[in-house]
């Protein structure tokens, strides 16, 4: 392989790396969600929200088995509804509470193809 193709190769992956570190990053402080904030499912492993103009991620540390059917989720974290932490969050679904395991910020065009798997 020529010095060049090396070169090439080495930067293509350091921007994809870039890339999606900058896609993804860990959410670092709690957020009190409001009436403006959205909350959907994503699947059955993810749920996602738009909070003003931040998006996140929220992934659970089991399988959270009535996300893909529920009608109804709430956020909740130390005892307060509408509040989204780094850890010890829960999402409470008509018939199961689902133990959040990590929070990322993600960007909007990620967060639309989240939406699309609805």
């Amino acid at each position: 392989m020529s010095l060049f193709r090396k070169i090439a190769l080495t930067s293509l992956l350091c921007l994809s790396a870039t890339a999606a570190n900058a896609a993804q990053q860990k959410l670092d402080a709690c957020i009190d969600l409001g009436s403006e904030s959205q909350v959907a499912r994503a699947g059955a492993q993810f749920v996602v929200v738009k909070h003003a103009e931040d998006y996140y991620r929220v992934g659970f540390r089991n399988t959270c088995a009535d996300l893909s059917i529920t009608n109804k989720m709430e956020i909740s974290s130390e005892q307060q509804v509408n509040r989204l932490c780094p850890s010890g969050s829960v999402v409470k679904t008509q018939r199961d509470t689902c133990a959040v395991g990590a929070v990322d910020k993600i960007d909007q065009e990620t967060y639309d193809r989240y939406r699309r798997r609805r």
